[in-house]
């Protein structure tokens, strides 16, 4: 049974439900490093709305957004400099969410 996770972090408390079976541990898990990094990453990307998930020793992150990751160009509207320095921020950020995470005891990945 999941249980609603108030953070007090008004950023992450407007944007987010967070629902946990163990409310204690949503804590260890959304530490401030995370939660800097997954809200950099939501601006990045310009999501209109995002959601993690954490289950089974993976994370998956889902973001509604307008471009798509897997075609930055095409021929209407061609690869630039700013777009590869936009392509790259995003992997950055992705990568640097990783990194907390897989500096975190609590997480286990």
């Amino acid at each position: 049974h999941y249980h609603s996770v108030p953070f007090g972090i008004p950023a992450i408390d407007r944007n987010y439900t967070i629902l946990s079976e163990k409310p204690s541990e949503a804590h260890f898990i959304f530490d401030p490093a995370f939660t800097e990094r997954i809200l950099s990453f939501e601006k990045l990307l310009g999501a209109r709305n995002m959601s993690l998930s954490f289950k089974n020793n993976k994370f998956i992150i889902y973001a509604r957004y307008a471009h798509n990751f897997f075609e930055p160009g095409h021929l209407l509207n061609p690869v630039t400099n700013k777009t590869i320095i936009k392509v790259m921020s995003e992997i950055i950020a992705l990568e640097e969410i990783l990194q907390a995470l897989k500096l975190n005891p609590y997480v286990g990945l």
